[in-house]
C-alpha cells in the first residue's frame, strides 16, 4: 500500500468514528418524524414507558378494581377434623373465654396439664389425651379450646373447622352451642379438644379465630339425638386405660348420664367406670381400687 492509500484509509476510519461518536449523543427522533425534545427537558405525557430488562416478568394487566396494596377476597377451606369435649368445671371469677390454647408437642401438652390441673377438674381431660403422643404430634397439632357456660346442661359441637388468612396460616372453628329448653342452674366449664387433618399446622392462637353459634336448640328431634346402650359403650371404650374383658353399661335417670364400667372378671378393683351424658360427651371417669 503506497503512502495516499494509507492516508485515505486512515481519514475514512476517523470520519465513521466521529459519525458514530455523534448519533450515540444526539436525541433519537419519534417514529412520527417530529423533532426530539430538548434532552435537558422530559415531558411525562409523551415520554416512552421504560421498556423492561431481558428476562424479566410480564407484569400483565391489572384486574379490575384491584390497586396495589389491597388484599384481594379469599375463600375459605373446610378441612377434615376430629373433636371431643372434656367437662373440666372449675368456676374462676373474671376469667375470660372461650380461651384458646394450640399445642404442638406432647412435652406442651404434659405443660398445659400441669398449669391447669389445680384450676379445672382434669381427669377426664388427662384420659382424653392418652392418644395424643409423639406419634400423634408428629403428623398434627392439637386446638383447645376452654369454654363456660351457664348451665351444665348446655353441649358443644364443633360443625366446621376451616383454613383461613392469606397464606392459608389461620384457622376459623365454628362451634355450636347447643341449649335445651330446660337446664340446670349450675356453672360448666368445657375443654374441647379439636384434632385438625395431618400437615395443617398454625403458629399459636393468635392464628385461631373462635366462633360460638347460639341459639342451637338441643330439643328431641333437634341438632343431636340420645345415644343407645351400645353407642355409649363404643364412645367409652376410646377413653379406658385398663385392661378389660366385660362391659356393662347403666343409664342414670337422675343425673341423665351413661355409667359404663369396663373391668376383668374374676378380678376385685384395677376397674374403670366411664361417665358420659345422653348425647354421648365424656364426662370423666374413675378407678376401682
Amino acid at each position: 500500500m503506497n503512502k495516499k492509500h494509507l492516508i485515505a484509509v486512515c481519514a475514512l476510519a476517523l470520519c465513521t468514528a466521529l459519525c458514530i461518536a455523534a448519533a450515540s449523543k444526539w436525541p433519537r427522533a419519534e417514529a412520527s418524524g417530529q423533532q426530539a425534545a430538548d434532552p435537558g427537558t422530559t415531558d411525562p405525557d409523551t415520554t416512552d414507558p421504560a421498556e423492561p430488562e431481558p428476562g424479566a416478568a410480564d407484569p400483565g394487566t391489572p384486574e379490575p378494581g384491584f390497586t396495589p396494596g389491597n388484599i384481594l377476597p379469599f375463600r375459605m377451606r373446610s378441612t377434615d377434623f376430629r373433636a371431643q369435649t372434656v367437662r373440666t368445671d372449675g368456676y374462676h371469677d373474671g376469667a375470660q373465654y372461650p380461651r384458646v390454647t394450640v399445642i404442638h408437642s406432647a412435652e406442651e401438652l404434659n405443660a398445659y396439664y400441669e398449669a391447669n390441673k389445680d384450676l379445672y377438674y382434669m381427669e377426664g381431660f388427662r384420659t382424653a389425651c392418652e392418644t395424643y403422643d409423639d406419634a400423634y404430634f408428629a403428623e398434627r397439632i392439637l386446638v383447645i379450646v376452654l369454654v363456660e357456660a351457664g348451665s351444665g346442661s348446655v353441649r358443644y359441637q364443633v360443625s366446621d373447622v376451616a383454613l383461613a388468612g392469606v397464606n392459608g396460616s389461620d384457622l376459623a372453628v365454628a362451634i355450636d352451642v347447643l341449649v335445651p329448653e330446660v337446664g340446670t342452674c349450675d356453672m360448666a366449664e368445657w375443654h374441647i379438644l379439636i384434632e385438625p387433618e395431618a400437615g395443617l399446622t398454625v403458629k399459636d392462637a393468635d392464628h385461631v379465630t373462635v366462633t360460638l353459634r347460639t341459639g342451637m336448640s338441643l330439643t328431641p328431634g333437634g341438632v343431636q339425638e340420645k345415644i343407645t346402650e351400645d353407642r355409649a359403650a363404643d364412645i367409652a371404650k376410646t377413653a379406658v386405660t385398663v385392661e378389660y374383658d366385660r362391659v356393662t353399661a347403666r343409664f342414670d335417670a337422675g343425673t341423665s348420664t351413661w355409667q359404663v364400667n369396663f373391668y376383668r372378671e374374676g378380678w376385685v378393683g384395677g376397674d374403670q367406670t366411664v361417665t358420659l351424658d345422653e348425647y354421648g360427651t365424656i364426662l370423666g371417669s374413675v378407678y376401682g381400687e
